[in-house]
């Protein structure tokens, strides 16, 4: 699983850090949501859309957003800090174009699905390809391409990736099963010994199968969604630092 590393270092505990982490459901992993401009983490290989696996040391599976601000939030300043993603950072060097000859080709081919409208994956490598032997792997999601947001359509990424000029090209991808994450179980309720001596006290008092009927439903009101809700259902959105 490779990954991508970024550590800066704060003047103050206090200082903010420009970055903004999301969750969007249980099942899915924390990602990076926003790299401000001023952010100390702008110019690093960090870019939207990775996967966080740890912050300032703390491992952030299946952890909230929140969790991953507070983290980097109370690390102290003047101290190093350092943010891992999930990811894959590759990078080649074009050939020079020789005079009245085609550039050479990159040898990598994108399509895209229905199942994951707007997002580009790589489809297939080359033998000959000079990312053969880099982290690129078929089947991950395309991020950026030269430090540019990957475009949501395959002509366009096509374009983006063999536009002239560029002396090398870099593309940041993710493993889309890096993305999965299982859900916790839910909390058991818990019935306190109040509501049980409760219960008691209204079977002794009051034999009618009625009586029973009540406290069995006072007993079960824990089992509705509302109280059954764990932390987790709680924590999903997006949180900044």
């Amino acid at each position: 699983m490779p990954l991508i590393t970024a550590t800066v270092v704060k003047e103050e505990t206090t200082s903010k850090l420009g970055i903004a982490f999301e969750r969007v459901s249980e099942d899915k992993a924390m990602t990076i949501k926003l790299i401000r401009d001023d952010s100390l983490f702008k110019g690093s290989d960090l870019v939207e859309g990775l996967i966080v696996a740890s912050a300032a040391g703390l491992d952030m599976e299946g952890m909230s957003p929140k969790d991953a601000a507070d983290a980097l939030r109370e690390a102290p300043g003047g101290e190093e800090i350092s943010l891992v993603c999930k990811g894959a950072l590759s990078t080649i060097e074009k050939d020079k174009k020789k005079m009245f000859k085609k550039e050479g080709k990159i040898g990598i081919s994108f399509k895209s699905t229905t199942s994951a409208p707007g997002k580009i994956f790589v489809s297939n490598i080359k033998e000959d390809s000079k990312f053969i032997g880099t982290d690129l792997t078929v089947g991950h999601q395309v991020l950026y391409i030269n430090g540019e947001p990957c475009p949501p359509k395959v002509a366009e990424a096509v374009e983006l990736l063999t536009k002239k000029g560029a002396e090398k090209i870099t593309l940041v991808t993710i493993d889309p099963e890096d993305e999965i994450v299982v859900p916790k179980a839910k909390e058991e309720p818990v019935t306190t010994e109040v509501v049980e001596e409760k219960k008691e006290d209204d079977a002794e008092s009051s034999p009618d199968p009625d009586a029973d009927t009540t406290a069995e439903g006072e007993q079960e009101e824990d089992l509705t969604p509302e109280g059954n809700k764990t932390l987790l259902d709680t924590v999903f959105g997006v949180c900044m630092c």
